[in-house]
């Protein structure tokens, strides 16, 4: 496990959410064909389309500017969240059918017992210090059977050890957690969930080697990676920047699944003594 010496953390300002700071991302080219939507829509929509049914409640925390809603709200009933009025501002533009607050991640607890269908979090974690308290937070708003999604930046992508200090995820200082994704999946764990499936979406901050051309990188690596992901083809760890670790709230299961333990540990205990 990794983090940041919390004394070297820029103290967190909202006003670096404005309008510029999305502006900055959403004209960018490569942002409106691949980052929205590898990282937002595809595969993240299209699995819980298939796992929920339409009008399902849905909770998008730090929901930006809406590059995620803007897609489910065909699908689901959805509601978004942020501590910035720019970002909130744009993606009731992006997305007139979703309703938006403006509420702090620390804030899930406004929020009534099973209120939601699904929770997202995209690239929200790494940034709160109190994330275990904000996960279990996500497990209590969540109804049994509602499925939480997460992402964030893969500490075991090759680019990580190539890189080092010029690696994205370590170049924003507001990153606070450097966490694996088998870490990640231990402190969901914990809260309750249990983790259903993980998602890789490929390469997006070339330069990697130093003697190619960054142009080049970017036509033979980086693009061509994000539109596999698009397309579904599923990433490799090691290759992947980003991930999206899905779980479940099913606490019947668990405790299903705990009797059925517990009746076999009786049996081989049973056999021992035979």
């Amino acid at each position: 496990m990794e983090y940041r010496n919390i004394k070297q953390v820029p103290r967190f300002k909202i006003t670096m959410y404005n309008k510029q700071y999305y502006h900055r991302y959403n004209n960018s080219l490569f942002h409106k064909l691949f980052i929205q939507y590898a990282h937002r829509r595809e595969p993240i929509l299209r699995f819980l389309k298939k796992r929920k049914q339409q009008n399902s409640a849905l909770l998008d925390v730090g929901c930006g500017s809406g590059t995620f809603l803007q897609y489910a709200q065909d699908y689901f009933q959805c509601t978004g969240i942020d501590i910035s009025k720019a970002g909130l501002k744009e993606a009731s533009y992006r997305s007139p059918k979703s309703c938006f607050e403006h509420k702090s991640v620390y804030e899930l607890n406004t929020f009534k017992k099973e209120s939601f269908d699904i929770v997202t979090c995209f690239d929200v974690l790494e940034h709160v210090l109190e994330v275990e308290s904000v996960v279990k937070e996500v497990y209590r708003i969540l109804k049994n059977d509602g499925i939480f999604v997460m992402s964030s930046h893969n500490t075991d992508c090759f680019s990580r050890e190539l890189k080092w200090l010029d690696w994205f995820g370590y170049k924003d200082k507001t990153h606070i957690w450097f966490y694996s994704p088998s870490e990640w999946e231990l402190i969901l764990k914990q809260a309750g969930f249990i983790p259903m499936r993980h998602f890789y979406n490929g390469l997006i901050d070339p330069p990697y080697l130093p003697f190619i051309p960054q142009i080049v990188q970017e036509l033979t690596i980086k693009y061509p990676t994000q539109a596999l992901s698009i397309l579904g083809f599923p990433i490799p760890k090691f290759m992947g920047e980003l991930f999206f670790l899905v779980a479940i709230k099913n606490p019947g299961w668990e405790s299903k699944n705990f009797k059925v333990q517990q009746r076999l540990i009786s049996k081989k205990s049973e056999l021992r003594k035979i």
